[in-house]
């Protein structure tokens, strides 16, 4: 019965991110994703429109920092029309994605009721649910990062899977760019798997995998400038202002940001009782 309402929980969480696709949102909590939506579409919209990536200053840069959104994004504008419920169409199904991987890759492993609780945060939790209606990518490279993760602890750990995950961490990385410090995180997870294979395998097959990603990256930088979508100088130019986004935030930035964003009031509140006098 509990496996029951969980995938009637999984169900309802895949309807709710698409009724109503196309609606206005509602910004509790931040008025720029609407200029977000805009940015983030925009490479795509102008491609299909006009047939040209040329736009605003910022045209190039999401051309290098989210290659791969920007293609699935052409595609759904190519397929449905430019619309906005085509611009969010990426994440949407991103966002489903999410939850349906997590309910099938857990749900043999995890007891009925944890992973009810599991499938209602990853389903429901407003900012996994707002950001799975809109034009945005941090869900679509989610998606990505969630399925090398799953690579890593259920595929044999061989060189050969260790390079196939880091391409695939490269087009997870490709969805948005400031994505790629978990690539990192990926190669310590290989590190940290147990399994009969000694330290020395586990080190050179995250060396591996970190080869692969590098790889991909390279060869498709090359392309692109091969190309002549981008000249080589552009792609410089843009990647140096992508890597300002990956820029260490100052300390006190990061100790006050709980108390001054408002994404945070919920756990400010939940702070009270144990700031209280």
């Amino acid at each position: 019965m509990a496996l029951l309402a969980t995938m009637a929980l999984v169900v309802v969480a895949i309807l709710v991110r698409f009724v109503y696709l196309d609606a206005d949102p509602y910004f509790a909590h931040w008025i720029g994703y609407v200029t977000d939506e805009g940015r983030w579409a925009e490479t795509a919209r102008n491609l299909s429109i006009f047939g040209s990536v040329e736009g605003s200053r910022d045209a190039r840069l999401h051309l290098v920092l989210s290659p791969a959104y920007q293609a699935l994004t052409f595609l759904s504008f190519e397929l449905f029309g430019v619309s906005l419920w085509s611009a969010r169409l990426v994440a949407a199904v991103s966002g489903a994605l999410v939850v349906i991987t997590v309910f099938v890759a857990l749900r043999r492993h995890v007891a009925a009721y944890p992973l009810a609780l599991g499938v209602l945060i990853l389903g429901f939790e407003p900012n996994m649910l707002s950001e799975s209606r809109l034009g945005i990518p941090e869900l679509p490279a989610a998606l990505g990062a969630l399925w090398c993760l799953l690579a890593i602890s259920m595929m044999r750990g061989t060189i050969r899977n260790a390079v196939l995950i880091g391409i695939a961490a490269a087009l997870a990385v490709a969805l948005k760019g400031t994505t790629a410090p978990m690539v990192a995180g990926l190669a310590i997870a290989i590190l940290m798997v147990p399994g009969a294979d000694s330290p020395r395998q586990r080190l050179i097959r995250s060396s591996s995998l970190v080869a692969g990603f590098c790889l991909s990256v390279a060869l498709g930088l090359a392309a692109v400038i091969a190309s002549g979508a981008m000249a080589a100088d552009a792609v410089l130019r843009s990647g140096t202002r992508a890597l300002r986004f990956m820029s260490l935030a100052e300390p006190y930035a990061v100790a006050t940001r709980l108390f001054d964003d408002p994404e945070m009031e919920i756990a400010i509140e939940l702070l009270h009782p144990l700031v209280r006098v």
